[in-house]
């Protein structure tokens, strides 16, 4: 069984859109990306400072490691940077 696919393309906001037989559609491209909150040496900053506590962060919740603790390295991590 051959199966024929319909495929019309626009530009609106560099949006590729694809619609094939079956009545399903896709969008692929582009986006028009936001621009960075961060400047290059915040996100060094922030990327240090996260690989640095990464075992408490990302580590598995139990005895020695609570989610209150992990609260309070996030904080540690904010006020590092806001204070930096």
């Amino acid at each position: 069984m051959q199966t024929h696919h319909f495929f019309s393309v626009y530009t609106v906001l560099d949006v590729v859109h694809t619609k094939s037989d079956n009545g399903i559609t896709n969008y692929a491209g582009r986006r028009k990306r936001k621009p960075s909150n961060w400047n290059a040496d915040e996100t060094l900053a922030l990327t240090n400072l996260v690989d640095e506590n990464k075992h408490t962060i990302r580590g598995k919740l139990g005895l020695n490691l609570t989610s209150n603790l992990k609260n309070r390295t996030w904080q540690k991590i904010v006020e590092t940077l806001c204070v930096g």
